[in-house]
């Protein structure tokens, strides 16, 4: 097989390192362009720039991706969030597959762009929200599924930037540069959830966006509240937290149905199912990410055509897009 990662920053890395050690004998091509970097390591808390990720995981370097003739079965761009329609674009007739790291970008109209150009070319294309491969998540759609349509959700992802890349300068990191993303997009897969707890509905959401200072002219916060229902008289209550400022880490949610609940923590794995008369909790095994790359993978490999699983799943990543839209809109206003 042969594969192409756009981009050696942390995802990247662990992409190819994923890739080699199920597919050995593969060959794995690798896109930098003027940013070099050196090996970082698994668990993203040291970096060793006297050793080459091209060397450590046998990557050939692709000088240019201009005039590209030959073609990958896979393709992974790996970049920050404002430069993924441009990658898009010059792989997209040399793939077979395409994996986007989440979101899909942080302009909408070039994510409905590169969006309809997958479905008209009927190329595999998937936003790696990776995360949807965890059993904890897995369990926690299932038993929303056993129970219909909720009362309320509650959601909060809170991880302090300078946290998540402990080996590198996070003042230079993408999202703590205005236009870089922001939080709305870098903490997405709550919300790529929450449009998998409230299918096929309307949306009334209200957005407040918030900057805590420390990253200049960056959205670091924001709060999500309103309701969802095609019924006013049915309607599901939201309420969603999301920061990336310095704050306590928590990745917690809960869904209720009048006096049944479940509560979960992402970082624990305790899932507790709670009724009128009684509470179980469960602790899930967490899957390191590593493994969850990896199940997404083989996952985008086994689609030979855009199917109906993974329009469902292009579309909600748009839906992201579009609400981010909306929030900055409400921002400045």
């Amino acid at each position: 097989m042969k594969f192409l990662v756009i981009g050696l920053g942390s995802a990247g890395q662990r992409h190819v390192r994923v890739i080699r050690k199920k597919f050995p004998k593969s060959i794995i091509k690798a896109y930098v362009g003027d940013h070099r970097t050196g090996l970082i390591s698994e668990d993203l808390q040291s970096i060793d720039n006297s050793a080459s990720p091209f060397k450590y995981y046998e990557l050939e370097e692709l000088k240019s991706l201009e005039n590209l003739t030959e073609s990958f079965d896979l393709v992974v761009i790996a970049t920050p969030i404002s430069t993924h329609d441009f990658y898009f674009r010059k792989v997209l007739t040399n793939a077979r597959r395409i994996l986007i790291e989440k979101p899909i970008e942080s302009d909408y109209e070039k994510s409905l762009e590169m969006i309809s150009e997958a479905k008209r070319l009927h190329i595999p294309l998937l936003v790696g929200y990776q995360h949807n491969f965890n059993p904890l998540t897995k369990h926690i759609l299932g038993e929303i599924k056993k129970r219909g349509k909720p009362n309320s959700i509650s959601l909060t992802f809170h991880e302090y930037l300078r946290d998540m890349n402990k080996f590198r300068d996070m003042n230079l990191h993408h999202l703590a540069q205005q236009g870089g993303g922001g939080v709305m997009l870098a903490l997405s897969h709550d919300l790529d959830l929450l449009l998998q707890f409230t299918t096929n509905e309307n949306y009334q959401l209200d957005f407040s966006l918030e900057s805590s200072g420390e990253f200049p002219n960056v959205f670091d916060k924001v709060s999500i509240t309103g309701l969802v229902s095609q019924d006013l008289n049915n309607a599901t209550e939201v309420e969603v937290s999301l920061s990336y400022a310095q704050v306590l880490k928590e990745r917690r949610g809960r869904v209720s149905w009048g006096s049944s609940s479940i509560d979960w923590d992402f970082f624990t794995g305790k899932i507790t199912i709670s009724d009128k008369e009684s509470s179980d909790s469960q602790q899930i095994k967490l899957l390191r990410a590593d493994e969850l790359i990896l199940l997404q993978l083989i996952f985008l490999l086994n689609k030979n055509a855009l199917d109906e699983d993974l329009i469902l799943r292009i579309d909600r990543a748009l839906e992201i897009a579009k609400w981010n839209v909306v929030a900055l809109n409400q921002a400045r206003n």
